[in-house]
């Protein structure tokens, strides 16, 4: 088969064949490595950087057929929880490992979704690169008369242009207009209004003569809205969104912008992740709501497998005897330590006499009695909340130290002391906090930073934007000086507490920024913007 850069330059009947050259890379990649020894987190970096990056090139061009992915996934899963190419259980479904860490998984990609973002990424090439080669051919084949939200497959299709068309409602989702002039949106069928999901007004036609495009809610002498006209057309639900939506005193064009980037610009990786949100309301998928507790872990300062293996725990995924149990019905429920109950995650870690001593000499002052009427979740989020960030680090690294010496207690019939047990753990928690301590203190910047002058000429904008949790209240405040420092203007606003601060701090400055450096008697046009 004859290739270029990587990809077929001829499309046959049989697209699997086609893109068997990718499996045969990722399975060659996952070969080299199984012989080696690799902890859950040296594999999870492997899987991420490298196993999944390597189809990424030929999804921002073709739909990759879905067995193919399968089998892509399969091979990956295989590879995550197997020992040295051995078969093991697998104790936990691919769906759930794809979720975000803040939700309970590991973030691995769900291929066929992350084929959707890349594809997503061309048809916005295509809206703000009409004129580019490949937007001249598509247009003229395919959508002549309209656009690539109206655009249908036609006649014949390319197998190009198929793959395109199978992202155009993801596109369609993550897209909203800007208001310019608001002579080219349509209040009532066209995405304007910046919420989600439909951006559409909530609010029915109240008059069938009423408004028909946003111009028409603008008033012409001071271009800010009608007030009035809004209240008269719209819901309130409705109507505080869109009083809250700045509008360019210039009047500039109405444009088309992606809602889930802060500057409006499209991205692979807020495509994905608005893919996996609708995904996850198409099959009602359960989201956590621990994510304080994710957040702690996964920014804890301990070593990546003790992450993984507290990850695990909270789960209830280790083959603990009762877990195995499930599964291989004949085998023993008792504890390896013990032997006296049987053995859970709470009572490996917590409960079981062995796990007692150790917390009884590790001396973290805190209570280490776990109650059974609490899951493991809420009782680990209590106790990061009541110790230090170091001795959490700590605890969770005994925590994977009571496994290893129960795994090696079961393996090979003998395991460290209690107080070796704790010693060992507390060198080896020092030794990774002073390499992890080393490495991050030659990161640091020698001094602080500060402001810094505009070239010559030119004049600075610093913007900030906040708002107040439980009340209403949202406000914008810009400041502009020139290359001396000296303060040209200044301007502060309320608004009316509607939409994030990320959107607040980027969409509300066209239009203050503007007045400002008119009445300072320079140019409208903002040679840079810093963000405060």
């Amino acid at each position: 088969m004859e290739l270029y850069l990587g990809l077929p330059s001829k499309i046959a009947r049989s697209k699997r064949e086609l893109f068997d050259t990718i499996r045969d890379r990722v399975w060659s990649r996952i070969t080299g490595w199984n012989e080696k020894f690799l902890s859950q987190a040296g594999k999870e970096v492997l899987i991420k950087s490298v196993i999944q990056a390597i189809s990424t090139y030929a999804m921002g061009c073709f739909k990759l057929p879905i067995t193919l992915l399968n089998e892509i996934q399969g091979m990956v899963s295989k590879f995550w929880w197997s020992n040295k190419g051995n078969r093991k259980i697998h104790w936990l479904k691919w769906q759930k490992l794809c979720t975000s860490k803040l939700n309970g998984g590991v973030g691995f990609r769900q291929l066929s979704l992350f084929n959707k973002a890349m594809l997503a990424k061309q048809l916005w090439r295509l809206l703000k690169r009409p004129d580019s080669l490949l937007g001249k051919v598509l247009r003229a084949r395919y959508f002549p008369h309209g656009d690539v939200f109206s655009a249908k497959l036609g006649f014949r299709p390319s197998f190009t242009w198929r793959s395109l068309l199978s992202a155009q409602h993801l596109f369609a989702a993550g897209c909203r207009w800007k208001v310019g002039s608001g002579s080219s949106i349509r209040i009532w069928s066209d995405p304007w209004i910046p919420r989600p999901r439909t951006f559409k007004p909530i609010s029915p036609v109240r008059q069938p003569g009423g408004p028909r495009t946003v111009d028409e809610l603008i008033d012409p002498i001071s271009k800010d809205w009608d007030e009035a006209k809004v209240e008269e057309s719209f819901l309130p639900i409705d109507r505080d969104v869109i009083l809250s939506i700045p509008i360019s005193l210039s009047g500039g064009e109405d444009s088309i912008i992606w809602h889930y980037s802060a500057n409006g610009i499209f991205t692979v990786r807020s495509a994905y992740h608005l893919a996996c949100e609708l995904e996850d309301d198409a099959t009602c998928s359960d989201r956590s709501d621990d994510h304080n507790w994710w957040r702690k872990l996964w920014q804890a300062p301990v070593p990546g497998k003790v992450k993984i293996f507290i990850w695990r725990a909270c789960l209830n995924i280790l083959p603990t005897s009762s877990n195995l149990n499930r599964r291989i019905p004949e085998s023993s429920l008792a504890c390896p330590h013990c032997a006296d109950e049987e053995e859970d995650t709470f009572h490996a870690l917590f409960l079981c006499h062995f796990a007692r001593q150790v917390w009884g000499l590790s001396n973290l002052g805190t209570d280490m009695t776990h109650k059974r009427t609490q899951s493991l979740v809420t009782w680990l989020s209590h106790v990061a909340a009541s110790i230090e960030r170091k001795p959490f680090g700590l605890f969770l690294c005994l925590c994977w130290t009571l496994w290893w010496c129960r795994n090696s207690s079961l393996m090979k019939g003998n395991c460290l002391s209690p107080a070796q047990a704790v010693c060992y753990t507390i060198r080896y928690f020092e030794a990774f906090l002073k390499q992890n301590c080393e490495e991050t203190v030659n990161r640091l910047p020698t001094s602080p930073p500060s402001w810094s002058a505009p070239p010559p000429g030119q004049v600075k904008i610093n913007f900030d934007g906040a708002m107040l949790d439980n009340t209403l209240a949202m406000g914008i405040g810009i400041v502009a000086r020139d290359d001396c420092g000296r303060v040209l203007a200044w301007y502060q606003r309320g608004l009316r507490k509607s939409l994030t601060v990320k959107w607040l701090k980027h969409g509300q400055l066209e239009r203050p920024s503007n007045s400002l450096l008119d009445r300072g008697g320079h140019p409208s046009s903002l040679k840079e913007i810093v963000w405060s």
